[in-house]
């Protein structure tokens, strides 16, 4: 079953057609109380519609009169019976909120019958308040003030701009490990960012693929590993140095996240991240930078094996020193974070150190080389993150959960680079330590988190200094 949810105009055969298929589903029918055939032409001339479609067949609809803001008037609820309690309703509310919000409308109103118990109460819960009661005609005047209630967040995003459906985000066991609501909501993000990121890269002629985890779950379970929260890509330099100049082409919620841009933020390689989401690191939980949940570019520079050993010290200590300048901001540092401040004494200005960095990657731009190195990622051995580039520029598009995605046409080799015996499972003990210690939340934006963390400091310091 496909699901979409459109906001705009309807014709006014298709707004009669709705009118009759669910005349009998009011607790009333609608044709005792009006003409059908006039209403529907009123209602197509004068009204925006949110509008729910199964399987591109109409099954939901909102119709609103957005002509005299700042105030809406809905004239007309409808959700076919079989697809009452599926949440259709709650979520051409919230299209319609969003989109009338566009048009300066700042309170919605309807009216509603007096004995229509459930509808009142249904639409009571998502924040309709009664104002006034009109009792020769047995209704009541409901309003929704727009700036208190029903913020989308990103799951529902995506599943009205009909990226996932929303039978996605339902809990399942998979490997015989629980993926919840709250993971499925975290994947649904993360999708998100990579087909946004797939879109861009298209349109640009840039390469990538999936990468580490994510090209392993593309290829063992045909989606995410069920433990896995995040997702991986590789991307030559060449590339990524063009795309370092289209971070205009990720609006809002997105944001193209270089090292040394963001406010602070020194890691080795980028991030494409959503800014209306968490993904807060427990070591850097202080820091103002974007902590939105994100998909890791990682960096593909030229291999040489003369300079390996050079390169490779360099580029561990600058990454050393830049976690160290990220966890300053920590007024409460651990035993880990103490051995990263007392290693670098000196406090170097940020974009100083990763300049340095960027430069140390960078160190083989102009060389002849048959293989590729992932420098920036040192979380594994770096052996594992060494490829021959016939490996790697070969791509293919595999299937993502509804999306074509590329991945190395020699994934075998690539994922036996990096894991060996790849087709084997983990034990069930070890399924589900991924980013252990990360406050991932996909509901709520990392600064809410970051500015409560600062807020209670400022109490705690008040109180200290009465």
């Amino acid at each position: 079953m496909t699901w979409k949810y459109t906001y705009g105009t309807l014709s006014f055969d298709k707004v009669l057609s709705f009118l009759k298929d669910t005349d009998e589903d009011h607790l009333v029918p609608l044709s005792l109380r009006v003409d059908l055939t006039s209403y529907a032409e009123k209602l197509s001339t004068f009204s925006d519609f949110a509008l729910a479609w199964s399987d591109e067949n109409l099954v939901g609809m909102i119709s609103c009169y957005t002509n005299r803001p700042p105030i809406g008037f809905i004239s007309n609820i409808c959700v076919k019976k079989e697809f009452q309690g599926k949440r259709v309703f709650s979520m051409l509310l919230k299209l319609l909120t969003n989109k009338v919000k566009e048009k300066g409308i700042e309170t919605l109103r309807l009216e509603v019958d007096d004995n229509n118990e459930r509808a009142l109460g249904v639409y009571t819960h998502t924040g309709f308040r009664t104002i006034g009661r009109d009792f020769s005609k047995g209704k009541s005047l409901l309003e929704l003030k727009l700036n208190q209630t029903l913020s989308m967040n990103e799951s529902d995003r995506i599943i009205l701009d009909g990226i996932l459906p929303e039978s996605f985000f339902h809990e399942e066991v998979l490997c015989d490990f629980k993926v919840d609501v709250n993971r499925k909501k975290n994947w649904a993000v993360s999708l998100d960012l990579l087909f946004k990121f797939d879109s861009v890269c298209r349109e640009h002629g840039l390469r990538y693929t999936l990468a580490y985890g994510s090209l392993l779950g593309a290829i063992r379970h045909k989606g995410f590993i069920p433990w896995d929260d995040d997702i991986d890509v590789f991307m030559p330099r060449i590339d990524y140095e063009r795309l370092k100049h289209l971070g205009s082409q990720f609006h809002s919620p997105y944001y193209l996240q270089i090292p040394g841009e963001d406010n602070g933020y020194l890691f080795s390689f980028p991030k494409l991240r959503n800014k209306n989401t968490t993904a807060l690191s427990h070591a850097f939980r202080y820091e103002r930078f974007n902590q939105g949940i994100a998909l890791d570019i990682f960096i593909l520079d030229n291999f040489n094996p003369d300079t390996l050993d050079e390169d490779l010290g360099t580029v561990r200590r600058l990454i050393a020193e830049c976690s160290a300048l990220m966890r300053r901001s920590n007024p409460h540092p651990d035993i880990k974070d103490v051995d990263y401040l007392q290693r670098f004494p000196t406090i170097r200005e940020g974009g100083v150190v990763i300049n340095e960095l960027e430069k140390a990657l960078k160190n083989n731009l102009n060389i002849v080389t048959d293989r590729y190195i992932c420098l920036c990622n040192l979380f594994y051995d770096i052996n594992k993150g060494i490829f021959y580039k016939k490996d790697i520029d070969s791509v293919e598009e595999v299937e993502f959960y509804g999306h074509k995605v590329f991945i190395p046409k020699n994934f075998d080799v690539v994922l036996r680079t990096i894991y060996g015996d790849y087709l084997s499972l983990p034990p069930i003990e070890e399924r589900g330590r991924w980013h252990e210690g990360a406050l991932i939340d996909p509901d709520k934006p990392y600064t809410a988190y970051v500015n409560a963390l600062w807020a209670k400091e400022v109490i705690n310091n008040e109180g200290a200094d009465s």
